[in-house]
């Protein structure tokens, strides 16, 4: 009896652990849902179980004349939202 109560709870932890991993691994689609009253309509908002590193939802600007300086209005990394500036880091067209 005990042998089977120890493959029982052995085969429900693999399960578990399985289903836990699929559920963590979704696809990145889930992030790029848009935020309605962001900006521009474009910052996504972090979905549940998803890694994408878009903690914050920037859209600062919606064109160059509204930055600074020899700042640009730029597209952020991973599609979270335009900010201003300098970095040649992000994409700016």
């Amino acid at each position: 009896m005990s042998g089977n109560y120890f493959a029982l709870v052995a085969l429900t932890t693999v399960v578990l652990f399985k289903v836990l991993v699929t559920i963590n691994a979704a696809p990145s689609e889930t992030c790029q849902a848009t935020i309605g009253d962001s900006k521009n309509g474009s910052c996504p908002q972090l979905g549940q179980f998803c890694a994408i590193n878009c903690f914050r939802c920037v859209d600062s600007c919606t064109s160059d004349a509204e930055c600074p300086g020899k700042h640009k209005c730029c597209r952020l990394q991973m599609g979270c939202g335009n900010a201003c500036t300098n970095s040649a880091l992000f994409s700016c067209n």
